[in-house]
């Protein structure tokens, strides 16, 4: 069995098994000190362990560092005696367990807490246990800084950068904080202090009910692991094997702002927002989002992320995220209110690309839009690339959109295969008249090639709406096949639309429809295209309007290759090649010396002076 099967197994028996001080210091030269924190009068069966295990610790600091083992059994910490402080972790400390299963650290007592906390200090791991919270935070937008398992933060007080934090093999569960692993750095980009060095491998999580205080507020997290570089740079950081159920908070992981050279490897999120959580309140499995203009470097590869509310992967503003392999499965939510929806979602994001992957069952598929908030400040060009992906069974597949004031342009997508229940793709540059005045955002460049979709019964599988005014165009469709009703249409394409080598099939679940509705587009390049209509009344192709080059089409099934009365007298280079309706006439707009100003459809593919 394929490690990709094994991992859906385990997502569809619904993962319930799944149970600071100083400035960094330089590594202790010889062998690693251990001590145990029994020796410090801590263990399975002492009510609070909060005493004992600052003591071991302070020992710890005191000698330079090692690693203080915590043996078998449940080690209980009250709230009341963590605080917000909670317990702090000096630089060079590793915390050790004898398994997740079999150690336990247990936070007991209603009070607001966080249970580690280590600031300005570095080379630092957590391995081997398990920590289960006690499902308290502070309230509203005071919630940050309270209700995490582990904080490391840098803040404005650091001498020096910090390295190395792991957590590996370690299980999370119930916690109530916007983020249960912080890692955060608050030095201020102006002291150029960096955070480096983060490995979080084999780590398991389970929430629980109750445990997101935002269920209706996009403004507050709920995610399991957060790297937030708001205020200074964090780098080289791998996240692996990182898997669990978050049903009751909205997000697995969150990459925030001035994140560096990110590796997310075999991410599993189950049910992200899933149970209690509103729609269009950012319960994302996968987050990474840049507001500073700094985030970069960011690969995410085979991730498994099913039943997800908002969205499996969301990037929004970040440079060069790389999406490798991923399955997304059952996307539910579709309310555009806030923030675009859709199993993977790029909101302003440049230079990404999805390589692979499969996405089933999802509302929407891809949503790719150049800013979804319109903020003048944002980019205002989104390019990437989309290859090899194989989608079935969304009721939507891909949406490509202006924002006003934003332009998304750049985009291939090559070599996918999209199945849908609905539309497969659109292309939107619909504005309002002021708007297209001002010359303000649309979409341009899309390139489709080598690709099938097949859209459902009564629904398109390409859309371009082209934008009034605007050059909007520079729109390539090569070697694709397309079904659907009426598959094929485009309105108002101001630029360039170049369509070649395609086979386009319509269902024929709407009489008197075209295979291909091409209006009005300035600059038609049609060639070597074949068009199917099922049975008698079936209609190939309207052009009305367009102006361009057409030649070498092959009509199937259709009786007529315009609907009866259209007017194409603006289209045509040059004698045309393609069969039409005896006595159509086509106007010669770029004729040579000799040529007729028109001609006219001699029956089939011939023609001659009209």
């Amino acid at each position: 069995m394929s490690r990709r099967a094994m991992v859906h197994g385990a997502l569809a028996a619904g993962l319930a098994g799944l149970v600071g001080a100083a400035a960094q210091e330089p590594a202790p030269a010889g062998p690693v000190r251990r001590i145990a924190l029994a020796d410090f009068g801590g263990g399975p069966l002492v009510g609070d362990n909060s005493a004992a295990l600052r003591a071991a610790l302070a020992e710890l600091a005191r000698t330079g560092g090692g690693a203080l083992v915590l043996a078998a059994g449940t080690h209980r910490f009250l709230s009341s005696s963590l605080g917000q402080g909670g317990i702090v972790l000096p630089s060079g400390v590793t915390l050790s367990g004898a398994g997740r299963e079999r150690t336990i650290l247990a936070i007991t007592g209603d009070k607001v807490c966080n249970l580690f906390v280590a600031t300005n200090a570095g080379r630092i791991a957590v391995e081997d246990l398990a920590i289960i919270g006690n499902n308290v935070a502070m309230a509203g937008a005071t919630i940050y800084g309270s209700g995490s398992a582990i904080r490391w933060v840098l803040d404005a007080q650091a001498t020096a950068d910090v390295s190395d934090f792991a957590l590996r093999r370690v299980h999370l569960e119930n916690f109530r904080g916007p983020d249960w692993v912080a890692i955060e750095n608050a030095a201020g980009f102006d002291t150029g202090r960096e955070m480096r060095g983060i490995d979080i491998a084999d780590v398991t999580f389970r929430s629980r009910p109750g445990n997101c205080v935002g269920t209706d507020n996009i403004s507050l997290n709920a995610a399991v692991l957060c790297v937030n570089g708001h205020s200074g740079v964090i780098r080289d950081v791998n996240v692996s094997l990182f898997s669990g159920d978050a049903r009751h908070i909205k997000s697995g992981v969150i990459l925030y702002h001035a994140v560096l050279d990110a590796v997310l490897d075999r991410v599993t999120v189950a049910n992200a927002g899933r149970d209690g959580i509103s729609d269009d309140v950012g319960a994302y499995a996968i987050q990474i989002y840049d507001n500073v203009s700094r985030m970069q470097g960011i690969t995410v590869r085979n991730p498994v992320l099913a039943a997800p509310r908002s969205a499996g992967i969301y990037v929004a503003s970040a440079a060069g995220v790389s999406i490798v392999d991923p399955v997304v499965i059952g996307q539910t939510d579709r309310r555009d209110t806030n923030l675009p929806k859709a199993a993977i979602v790029f909101n302003g994001a440049r230079q990404w690309s999805v390589e692979g992957g499969r996405l089933s069952g999802n509302w929407r598929d891809l949503h790719i839009v150049p800013h979804a908030s319109g903020d003048a400040a944002a980019p205002a060009i989104v390019e990437g690339s989309v290859r090899g992906i194989r989608a079935e069974g969304g009721e939507s597949g891909i949406l490509i959109h202006h924002a006003r004031g934003h332009a998304a342009r750049g985009i291939a997508i090559r070599d996918c295969q999209w199945r849908t229940r609905g539309r497969t793709v659109l292309v939107d540059n619909i504005q309002d008249a002021q708007t297209a005045a001002a010359n303000a955002g649309y979409v341009s460049d899309i390139a489709f090639q080598n690709c099938r979709f097949d859209a459902g019964a009564g629904a398109r599988a390409i859309e371009i709406w082209g934008a009034p005014g605007l050059p909007a165009g520079n729109f390539v469709i090569e070697e694709c096949i397309l079904s659907g009703t009426n598959p094929l249409f485009a309105l108002d394409v101001g630029g360039s639309l170049r369509i070649r080598k395609c086979d386009v099939r319509d269902l024929g679940t709407m009489p008197g429809m075209p295979a291909a509705s091409l209006r009005n587009c300035a600059r038609l390049d049609l060639s070597d295209a074949t068009f199917r209509s099922p049975g008698q009344q079936g209609i190939g192709i309207d052009l009305g309007g367009s102006k361009g080059a057409v030649r070498g089409l092959q009509f199937f099934g259709a009786s007529r290759t315009l609907p009866a009365g259209r007017d194409v007298s603006q289209l045509g280079r040059g004698r045309p090649a393609f069969a039409c309706d005896t006595g159509q006439s086509i106007q010669n707009l770029e004729r040579a010396s000799g040529e007729p100003a028109a001609w006219r459809c001699l029956g089939g593919h011939r023609w001659g002076a009209g």
